[in-house]
C-alpha cells in the first residue's frame, strides 16, 4: 500500500429536519419545479382523453397533509 489513508471525516451528527422546515423545503421544490421545469401538480379533468387542468391548492397544505401521518411531525409532538 502506498499509506494513503482512503477515510473521509463525516461532519457531526446529521439532525432530521423540524415538520415546519419540511413543509417549507417541499413547498420551495414544487415552486421551482414550476418555474425552472414547467412542471405543475394536475388532478384529472376527462380521464378518458388524458386532460389534466392544474390544481388550485397551495404547496403548503399539501406537504402538510403528506406529513401528518409522519414519523417527523410524530416525534416533534413527543419531544
Amino acid at each position: 500500500m502506498s499509506g494513503i489513508s482512503t477515510r473521509i471525516a463525516l461532519p457531526g451528527p446529521v439532525l432530521a429536519p423540524s415538520g415546519e422546515a419540511l413543509v417549507r423545503v417541499i413547498g420551495e421544490f414544487l415552486a421551482w419545479l414550476e418555474l425552472n421545469k414547467g412542471l405543475r401538480l394536475c388532478e384529472a379533468y376527462k380521464p378518458q382523453y388524458d386532460w389534466y387542468v392544474p390544481i388550485p391548492t397551495k404547496a403548503g397544505p399539501l406537504a402538510l397533509e403528506f406529513l401528518e401521518g409522519s414519523a417527523v411531525l410524530d416525534q416533534e409532538k413527543h419531544a
